[in-house]
């Protein structure tokens, strides 16, 4: 049986490492999903993730664009996939079709499927995202959409800045 985390806050909160912890913990090798497009803006944030990501680690590092992502993410072969940065993600596929409703609802739709096609392939899948407060206006009720959908989905969800139970968790 497949086992979903969730993990949602604010940015800068913890909730990549507090991942990656959970996902080294749970082995049976990880497939790192990386969703942060390269530019100079993400940068540093990008050098620290990978900086922390072990070296037999299998990394995806998503293209933004929409089908050929879905079909990177269909070849994933791995015990556990940690998805970083959903909400990034979503931001950049939504953004410019937010006044589109229905590109945008199909947008949410392809990401929620390939979430869920995940989990038919992998024992546990970890997904990152911040909370939709944190994403900016034009795609904030997209994000927390699609954010919702995975919420229902997933076995379990962990809020961050965390309590004490929920840092034992991992």
């Amino acid at each position: 049986m497949s086992h979903m985390v969730l993990c949602l806050g604010f940015p800068h909160s913890g909730k990549s490492a507090w991942a990656e912890d959970l996902a080294a913990k749970l082995g049976g090798g990880v497939c790192y999903v990386a969703t942060l497009p390269d530019r100079a803006f993400h940068a540093r944030l990008i050098a620290d993730h990978r900086r922390r990501r072990p070296p037999d680690w299998q990394t995806l590092e998503l293209s933004g664009e929409l089908h050929r992502d879905r079909r990177a993410l269909q070849a994933v072969k791995a015990g556990v996939v940690l998805v970083d940065g959903l909400s990034a993600y979503l931001h950049r596929q939504l953004a410019p079709w937010s006044a589109y409703a229905d590109r945008a609802n199909y947008a949410a739709s392809v990401v929620i499927d390939g979430m869920q096609e995940l989990l038919g392939v992998t024992q546990h899948l970890i997904v990152v995202s911040n909370v939709a407060s944190a994403c900016p206006g034009e795609s904030r009720g997209l994000v927390e959409y699609t954010v919702g959908a995975l919420r229902r989905m997933a076995t379990r969800t962990v809020f961050f800045p965390l309590s004490a139970d929920e840092a034992a968790y991992g």
